[in-house]
């Protein structure tokens, strides 16, 4: 007989005991947002934790800690919890990451007639807050089987080819993380284009950046003053324009006159002032 089901007061103990924080939690609390669900926070914790931990066992000797089936129950287990609690964290995030989701859905199912008579969906696309176009197309593939030949041996390759057909699936799913990637991309070029300029004192801009899409890096003798510019073209970039909405017109444009009072509203804001951004001493990696 193999070994019995663990219950969940005995997954909470092994837990307990081998540990729990930002480490292990990190990578799917980053990644909420970019559209991950629970089933990836439980396949990110088995890739992330268990899978070196077994290797460790195996190398060292040391008896693994996850009595049932190689981690994976336990794994299955935090990740609903670490899911409850990053749900229950982010609330409003969480409301607006399930509208884009079900917006961009509503646009790539809407057909429209091509002048050879075929109906055809177009791409999803907005502005991002310095009017720069952003066109999300993700196209269905069609998948052809090939045989052939290598060392003597029959092989099959599979061979993957994008059709005219735009993939509601994809595009729902990609619309979350992409939207956030844009503006965060937005925030990048103008914090380099305000950090370059020359100030009102009459000091220099500055010249040599290190970006790389939300991360921010200057040489260590400007960090202070690039901090500074940051932080004030967040908020100028965000006081001058409400995204959320400016997004939802943009939508609203690309459905048929009759189908647009199915888009539902985007979700009320909530309570957080981004000018609290200024005071912050952590705001930007």
């Amino acid at each position: 007989m193999g070994k019995p089901v663990p219950t969940y007061s005995e997954l909470a103990l092994e837990w307990l005991k081998f540990g729990f924080g930002r480490k292990e939690a990190k990578r799917s609390v980053m990644t909420y947002s970019y559209g991950s669900k629970q089933y990836g926070f439980r396949e990110q914790i088995i890739e992330d934790v268990m899978r070196p931990l077994k290797r460790e066992c195996s190398k060292s000797g040391k008896e693994f800690p996850f009595s049932y089936d190689d981690g994976f129950r336990a794994s299955s287990y935090v990740a609903r919890l670490l899911w409850d609690a990053v749900v229950d964290s982010v609330k409003r995030p969480a409301q607006l990451m399930d509208w884009l989701t079900a917006s961009a859905s509503k646009v790539a199912k809407t057909k429209y007639e091509m002048p050879d008579g075929s109906l055809q969906s177009l791409p999803v696309r907005w502005t991002t807050p310095l009017g720069f176009p952003v066109l999300q197309s993700y196209y269905n593939v069609t998948k052809h089987r090939v045989r052939s030949h290598m060392g003597g041996a029959l092989i099959y390759l599979t061979l993957n080819e994008e059709t005219d057909q735009i993939c509601s699936r994809k595009s729902s799913q990609g619309m979350s993380p992409n939207w956030v990637h844009s503006c965060d991309a937005a925030h990048l070029q103008l914090s380099v284009a305000r950090a370059s300029e020359v100030g009102i004192d009459g000091e220099d801009g500055i010249e040599s950046f290190s970006m790389i899409h939300d991360s921010f890096g200057c040489h260590a003798a400007e960090l202070s003053k690039f901090s500074g510019v940051i932080k004030r073209s967040f908020v100028e970039l965000y006081d001058t324009d409400d995204v959320v909405h400016s997004l939802y017109l943009e939508l609203l444009t690309q459905l048929k006159p009759e189908d647009r009072e199915d888009l539902d509203l985007p979700p009320a804001k909530g309570e957080l002032d981004y000018m609290d951004t200024l005071l912050s001493m952590y705001s930007f990696a």
